[in-house]
């Protein structure tokens, strides 16, 4: 059901609805009265107005003059570290928080970077083991911690990371999902992100 949508001459009309009878309460357009309830009627529509925009901001997915307080509610961008530069990228940062249940699953990081926006897949490295064949790459124990997500180089901006207060060089990345990934990887892995 749509919301109500009421003019100024919605409202004057219902107002001299409400007056009692009589001579003492013209309705014509050029009485008094009328241009009083006209002036209050203006004020009553511009609240309707704003009561229709707050349905709309009360859903997190189309908010954009609460948005800031969905973020404040939900300490963002502090559960990703950066706030996407767009309303609608903002808007699935906090959609992304309220639906987010927790995991640490290569599906669970695809389903939350999928919820911000952003289409990626991931690759683990496999410790090399004596029982693997000779065209496995021979990786230490140190790379069964690791992760690569391959993600698009549209989606790369050029950035300097801020790496434990020291500049690092500058290069291409995604800042927002390079965040959300570090936020939500188990905790002794190693996320490498790669756009190609």
């Amino acid at each position: 059901m749509a919301a109500p949508i009421f003019t100024a001459a919605d409202y004057v009309t219902r107002l001299q609805a409400l007056l009692p009878p009589g001579r003492a309460w013209p309705r014509d357009d050029s009485a008094t009265l009328t241009k009083l309830l006209t002036g209050l009627a203006g004020s009553l529509a511009d609240g309707n107005t704003e009561a229709n925009a707050l349905l709309v901001d009360a859903f997190p997915a189309t908010a954009v003059d609460l948005l800031p307080e969905w973020e404040a509610a939900l300490d963002l961008p502090g559960q990703f570290g950066v706030a996407p530069p767009t309303i609608a990228g903002r808007q699935a940062a906090v959609v992304a928080a309220l639906t987010n249940s927790g995991g640490q699953s290569k599906s669970y990081l695809i389903a939350l970077a999928a919820a911000l926006g952003y289409a990626i897949t991931i690759s683990e490295f496999v410790t090399y083991g004596v029982d693997q064949g000779v065209d496995t790459p021979i990786n230490g124990d140190a790379c069964g911690s690791m992760f690569v997500v391959h993600a698009s180089a549209a989606i790369a901006v050029a950035y300097t990371p801020v790496v434990d207060i020291v500049q690092a060089t500058p290069g291409l990345g995604n800042p927002a999902l390079e965040a959300m990934l570090a936020a939500a990887k188990p905790a002794a892995s190693i996320c490498i992100t790669s756009y190609t």
